[in-house]
């Protein structure tokens, strides 16, 4: 019984993080089909999945030793974008540059920002990093249950993005969020291993 349950817990937190990915990833599709970023998207998506564990671990974790990790996680992220400053400041630059590209006011032509030479790889890890707050929230809204509605302000974040510029999302990227949003929430609503993967 003690295996049973033991495998019942890692097949739900197996779910979990996958629909957590997923609809991380979705997000990002959504927003990358209006706003033109370069990024490698295969190791962007991959780092999603890497932090929807990571959260999903954290916020499981009982007692203060959570406290304990979230501060010495926010440190550890402070301090390597601090020695790392050039390549928070090309996630920063390409992040706004992707808005500006789109972006019109009037007849002038808007400048975009330098973006440093830094290694494709470790952009993507960069763009990934600053999409935390997100996950973040996916993954504790799987795990307490409760906080729906701030996902789908989450979601809806691209689509408002690309409507005041006068755009929106492809369909293609639409219905890959859609199925996201589908799979987290009919998983969100499972307690058990056998359930979710129903």
């Amino acid at each position: 019984r003690e295996t049973s349950g033991g495998m019942n817990r890692i097949s739900l937190f197996a779910a979990r993080a996958l629909s957590a990915g997923f609809l991380a990833a979705a997000w990002w599709e959504s927003l990358l089909s209006v706003f033109p970023l370069h990024v490698l998207k295969a190791w962007l998506y991959g780092c999603l999945f890497l932090l929807s564990i990571f959260w999903l671990w954290l916020w499981g974790s009982r007692g203060k030793k959570k406290i304990l990790y979230l501060a010495a996680g926010g440190a550890a992220l402070i301090f390597l974008a601090w020695k790392n400053r050039v390549p928070a400041i090309a996630v920063v630059n390409s992040l706004a540059n992707a808005y500006l590209r789109i972006h019109e006011e009037g007849s002038v032509p808007l400048l975009l920002y330098e973006v440093p030479e830094v290694s494709k790889v470790l952009l993507a890890v960069g763009i990934a990093a600053a999409t935390i707050p997100i996950i973040a929230v996916f993954s504790l809204v799987l795990v307490r249950g409760k906080g729906k509605a701030a996902v789908i302000v989450l979601l809806l974040i691209p689509a408002i993005l690309s409507a005041t510029e006068g755009y929106f999302p492809s369909v293609r990227s639409c219905g890959l969020l859609v199925l996201a949003c589908g799979i987290y929430f009919a998983i969100g609503t499972g307690s058990t291993a056998r359930s979710v993967w129903g």
